[in-house]
């Protein structure tokens, strides 16, 4: 279920891997992947993000897209 995308690149152990799969729902892995995608296509400030960048973000997301704080987490 888990992969490696050309944006954001993870390596975890397979182990790792068996007990992410085991503990989270498909669509909730699909959420998390795509959350990230958008995150690695806004993110071109630096490489690797810092907390900041990532606070930045969330703020943006919160104000521009006026989303709700819960919507964001």
């Amino acid at each position: 279920m888990l992969e490696q995308s050309a944006a954001v690149s993870l390596r975890i152990d397979v182990e790792t891997a068996k007990l992410i799969n085991a503990l989270i729902s498909r669509n909730t892995v699909k959420a998390y992947r795509s959350a990230l995608k958008q995150f690695a296509r806004w993110n071109t400030l630096s490489n690797p993000f810092q907390d900041q960048h990532v606070a930045q973000y969330l703020s943006g997301l919160h104000v521009s897209r006026r989303l709700a704080p819960t919507s964001i987490s």
